[in-house]
């Protein structure tokens, strides 16, 4: 946003903590900012939607739509070796409403197991307001349902959409979003995007442990 603007944040679900999956995970992969060299692994679309680094000490930087008045599209897609027992997603989007400029943005984020059936995460519409500028920063940071567990693929889309902001802004670091994905501002330690996946075990591996259990028994009556 321009320096002379200030907000309010409107409002956030869980706080933005240190991220420790429950269990040790068969498949992790994150990011602190979406500058860094990794960013774009798993990325398989980026329709109307860019990377934005702003003016700020450290320069704010994120995704966001890169046109006004259009939907912007960031997917992601993993694949796994066997289908997942549990996800769990740590991610950040941002929602602004400046009345008085008259630029407002709005952001979700969407799931699913095969690109095409998508289910919604987490929804943060437009911050309401008349008057003074407000901001919404929605943090997820949770396992993910179980309808998104059982497959061995997980879609990751973040939706954007803004109007009248600054897309293309000379130098480009004047250029603001009003809907953003993992917006990183500060030296906040820990990654900002994180995705911890559980696979389910192999059958041969259930049957392996069922008969070393088995044995074990059996051994254990003899003596």
């Amino acid at each position: 946003m321009k320096p002379t603007q200030l907000f309010l944040v409107a409002a956030a679900s869980t706080p933005l903590l240190t991220h420790v999956p429950a269990q040790a995970s068969d498949f992790t992969y994150g990011y602190q900012n979406v500058n860094a060299a990794y960013t774009d692994t798993y990325v398989v679309g980026l329709q109307n939607a860019r990377k934005y680094t702003e003016w700020q000490t450290p320069p704010a930087t994120y995704y966001g739509p890169s046109a006004n008045d259009v939907q912007g599209l960031l997917t992601y897609r993993f694949d796994f070796s066997a289908p997942t027992a549990a996800i769990s997603l740590k991610a950040t989007t941002q929602s602004f409403n400046f009345p008085s400029r008259g630029d407002y943005g709005y952001s979700s984020m969407w799931g699913s197991t095969d690109g095409a059936s998508w289910q919604l995460i987490q929804d943060n519409p437009l911050p309401a307001s008349s008057g003074p500028a407000v901001a919404s920063n929605l943090f997820y940071n949770q396992a993910l349902p179980g309808s998104f567990l059982g497959a061995s693929s997980f879609w990751l889309q973040v939706r954007m959409f803004e109007h009248a902001a600054n897309p293309d802004g000379q130098p480009p670091t004047t250029s603001w979003a009003d809907a953003q994905f993992s917006r990183y501002d500060t030296n906040r330690p820990g990654n900002l995007f994180q995705l911890d996946v559980t696979l389910a075990p192999e059958p041969g591996s259930i049957t392996l442990v069922g008969l070393g259990l088995a044995s074990l028994i059996l051994r254990r009556r003899r003596d």
